[in-house]
């Protein structure tokens, strides 16, 4: 698969491999970034409807922000951070129809973002099955609840059973973890089962 990005449309790429034996098939995104904080927040509600749209999913995203002042390097930060965080809840937690509220807080010192759904919450026993099958820890090691779950911040890291454009390529939430770190912050997660 060779992923191409154009601005030429599909007929004309289409008529140019018409000496191959290939196939053109288009996926369209609607993330263009835009560097200003609302707008940022409305490309991500955006991109998150188009990816839940894409499983068969229906997702509502809630936003509550009390838009702070931030740099265009913090406006980034923000977006690519959020963008990883509302795909893998839309892939990985809610089912059919799901709720997504992103909270984003000044506070002294610093900005609380905070992303919950209202899906099956992360399969403890899942992600202990796939670290001891990728070998990131032995069989009988023993790991709290809160342990487990950090597990799916190590790289490389993915329960997804198949590659999809939105999963499964092992890029996702240990380069959340990084952007957050390098930049002085902390990060943490809260499972429920059944209630996200």
């Amino acid at each position: 698969q060779i992923f191409l990005s154009s601005r030429e449309n599909q007929a004309t790429l289409q008529a140019n491999l018409k000496d191959y034996n290939a196939k053109v098939v288009l996926q369209t995104s609607t993330t263009v970034y835009r560097n200003d904080l609302s707008g940022v927040l409305s490309q991500i509600v955006a991109q998150g409807k188009n990816w839940a749209e894409n499983l068969g999913k229906e997702a509502k995203i809630s936003i509550l922000s009390d838009e702070p002042v931030l740099s265009a390097d913090t406006i980034k930060l923000i977006f690519d951070i959020l963008l990883h965080l509302v795909k893998n809840s839309i892939d990985h937690s809610i089912e059919k129809h799901g709720k997504i509220d992103i909270r984003i807080r000044e506070e002294s010192g610093g900005l609380q973002l905070t992303i919950s759904d209202d899906g099956k919450g992360v399969n403890l026993e899942k992600v202990r099955a796939k670290a001891i099958e990728k070998k990131l820890i032995l069989q009988d090691t023993m790991l709290s609840e809160q342990e487990t779950l950090e597990l799916i911040f190590l790289p490389g890291f993915s329960t997804a059973e198949k590659v999809t454009e939105i999963s499964g390529r092992g890029i996702g939430l240990d380069a959340v973890r990084d952007l957050v770190i390098n930049t002085g912050g902390t990060i943490s997660i809260e499972s429920q089962k059944d209630a996200g």
